[in-house]
């Protein structure tokens, strides 16, 4: 993998928003930002982290909510992919993988088509992970008790981004999610933003 940025629970200082944060952004600058969680209403982290982005400057998707019977509008779903600037996919870590509902929606919609073909669509279209887990940072890697680095984890759907063209950026991945609160969470959305934007 290209690297992560790993976060373990800490406080979060809310910013002042960056020069020209508020200015709107055009459709095709903006991050299409794909949420995963198949009950976003009961997280702690993705709901506060995708309510928090700007949506001038951020696409975002909620594939529990537009799909609840996981039943994609492929040519819809295809469409926003290649119209975006760049592909943010936001899910927690359950049972040592990524949602099943991410893994169904990936093999649904990374298919050719009329219109999308699987390995030119999105070639040089950057795309990263914003990961959440329960565990704390010591739990991962070899001396961890789970025997494995969250890097070792994401490997399958880095390898897929890859697959299909996508130049894969580091992973921001939180550890001991439930333990921020949607101030911190928040927050963190704003400096993700931020740096976005540089």
């Amino acid at each position: 993998m290209t690297g992560m940025n790993v976060h373990a629970s800490r406080h979060v200082r809310a910013r002042a928003p960056a020069d020209g944060e508020t200015q709107a952004t055009s459709a095709r600058d903006r991050a299409l930002v794909v949420c995963a969680h198949p009950d976003l209403a009961a997280s702690g982290f993705s709901r506060p982290f995708l309510e928090a982005l700007d949506e001038s400057c951020f696409a975002k998707k909620a594939l529990a909510e537009t799909y609840p019977d996981w039943r994609f509008d492929v040519a819809r779903e295809q469409a926003d992919l290649v119209a975006a600037a760049e592909i943010v996919l936001l899910f927690p870590v359950f049972w040592y993988s990524p949602p099943a509902l991410l893994q169904k929606w990936l093999e649904d919609v990374l298919v050719d088509s009329d219109g999308f073909e699987q390995r030119a669509s999105l070639a040089g279209k950057p795309a990263r992970m914003i990961v959440s887990t329960g565990g704390s940072a010591d739990e991962y890697g070899p001396a961890g008790k789970n025997g494995h680095s969250v890097e070792d984890f994401l490997r399958s759907l880095e390898t897929t981004l890859r697959y299909v063209g996508c130049v894969v950026g580091p992973s921001e991945v939180h550890h001991a999610a439930w333990r921020y609160s949607e101030e911190e969470v928040r927050a963190l959305a704003g400096r993700f933003a931020a740096e976005r934007r540089r």
